[in-house]
């Protein structure tokens, strides 16, 4: 993940780059890189991997705690029955 967040911030700051220099030479620029809209967008996008990881990890061990807290219950049965 910070592989991807680093590399893709570095293309996408450079792709903005060239199309604010193209702009300023008053080129037109192609709206499209790697299938985005625009670059900007892009780098919307990649700034959110980090966000987005992150929700991931919480929602998987949310899950772990769960089963860890149901697996738990028999063991604490037996305990009151004794």
């Amino acid at each position: 993940m910070p592989i991807a967040f680093g590399v893709g911030l570095f293309v996408g700051v450079i792709r903005l780059s060239m199309e604010c220099i193209s702009a300023l030479k008053g080129e037109m620029a192609d709206p499209s890189f790697m299938g985005l809209p625009t670059s900007a967008f892009g780098v919307l996008l990649v700034a959110a991997i980090p966000f987005f990881g992150f929700l991931i990890f919480v929602l998987f061990y949310l899950g772990i705690e769960v089963t860890r807290a149901i697996l738990s219950v028999p063991g604490k049965l037996d305990k009151l029955g004794k």
